[in-house]
């Protein structure tokens, strides 16, 4: 299951992309409590982690493990 993106180290203008819908999330939207999946780490470079936006998690969630 994924992990969501903890705020420790993240700063206000980095950027993650989700992998599902390409919307960009910010970091001031994660510092604000904005939920953001990850997916797959990168470790040399946190920002190019692999991330999924919580619209399109909640689908993955609900098309791979219906209730």
């Amino acid at each position: 299951m994924a992990v969501i993106l903890s705020k420790v180290g993240v700063k206000p203008g980095m950027a993650f992309r989700c992998c599902d819908c390409g919307e960009t999330i910010t970091g001031q939207q994660v510092l604000e409590g904005e939920e953001l999946f990850i997916i797959q780490v990168n470790r040399e470079n946190p920002e190019a982690s692999v991330f999924r936006c919580e619209p399109c998690h909640a689908e993955w969630v609900e098309r791979f493990y219906p209730e």
